[in-house]
């Protein structure tokens, strides 16, 4: 555990101020922080920050950049199965209280990324005692169910084009910020499905190729 991570660490000054938006924090909640989280910054495009299998529990939450639960299929090609932006996290189990590993890995997206490394152990006793964290984790489950509630919905939908519609639609967080090809891996389409849906998005008509 890092205990002297400075009280103006971008990372620290980050977890703070988004816990503060939902609830009334004391100077001890900073002391619990500056003692149990680490933060990982300055993090590469690719780097792995849990490999699927790995028993390992930990919250990762992003300060700043992108990270991504992957998976591969048996020719090496990557599938996305979900995306955490700044104020969202992933976690290596389905939840506090188990141990089973998640699946896919989670992987940095961006370079440059900052991201906030909570150790389960330290939720769940600190938890036990203090409600303002479970008011975090809540606001942090609920964020990655709406997700997966919208991109399973968004999936159900059989034909490429139209599947693309109801993303760029439904997830505009992620249609402006995710690069074509992390789009086509998220929502299992092919690229050039990607670039005319883009295009017709733009200009109201399909492309002819």
């Amino acid at each position: 555990m890092n205990r002297y991570i400075r009280t103006n660490n971008p990372g620290l000054r980050f977890l703070l101020q988004y816990w503060q938006r939902h609830c009334t924090l004391e100077p001890w909640h900073t002391d619990w922080a500056r003692r149990h989280i680490r933060i990982l910054g300055g993090l590469c495009k690719g780097q792995t920050l849990y490999t699927h299998g790995e028993k390992q529990k930990n919250v990762y939450l992003v300060a700043r950049g992108l990270l991504a639960r992957v998976r591969y299929d048996d020719r090496g090609r990557r599938q996305i199965l979900s995306v955490a932006l700044p104020g969202m996290a992933l976690m290596t189990t389905d939840h506090l209280y188990s141990s089973t590993p998640s699946t896919g890995s989670i992987v940095v997206l961006r370079s440059n990324s900052t991201i906030i490394e909570i150790p389960y152990q330290a939720i769940v006793q600190f938890k036990e005692q203090e409600p303002q964290l479970n008011k975090l984790m809540d606001i942090l489950t609920n964020k990655k169910k709406k997700q997966m509630t919208a991109l399973s919905r968004i999936m159900h939908e059989a034909d490429p084009f139209a599947r693309y519609q109801l993303f760029a639609h439904d997830m505009p967080d992620l249609q402006s910020t995710l690069t074509q090809i992390e789009q086509a891996e998220l929502l299992g389409i092919g690229k050039n499905t990607v670039q005319r849906a883009q295009y017709h998005l733009l200009t109201g008509k399909r492309p002819r190729y």
